[in-house]
């Protein structure tokens, strides 16, 4: 149930939707983080699809800034998941909970 919530969430506001949806995984299974970390990547392709086809046909939407965000997201996110893979786990658990408090503290102040 965690991983759909975040997925419902993610679809609408896509704001640290990956940290969340990792964290959901990690709480609702065993996998090592590697692992998790791959499901949540495929499982943000198919949450961002369907949330973008949905806005596309019948929501308002800001072309250009689709022009700016979409080419970025693909960059970092091929080059974060070769990161994930290189770096130790426990330092990818350690670096995923700091990038997760940051945003959320930039959120709250912000």
């Amino acid at each position: 149930m965690l991983p759909g919530c975040s997925s419902v969430y993610g679809g609408y506001f896509g704001g640290a939707m990956g940290v969340i949806m990792l964290v959901a995984l990690a709480l609702a299974t065993t996998d090592g983080l590697r692992r998790l970390n791959a499901l949540k990547a495929a499982l943000s392709l198919v949450d961002s699809t369907i949330s973008l086809l949905i806005f596309a046909l019948w929501g308002p939407v800001d072309w250009l800034a689709v022009a700016v965000a979409a080419p970025t997201t693909l960059i970092g996110g091929y080059f974060g998941a070769r990161l994930a893979r290189r770096l130790n786990e426990e330092v990818l658990r350690w670096l995923v909970i700091a990038v997760g408090l940051a945003v959320s503290i930039a959120l709250f102040i912000g």
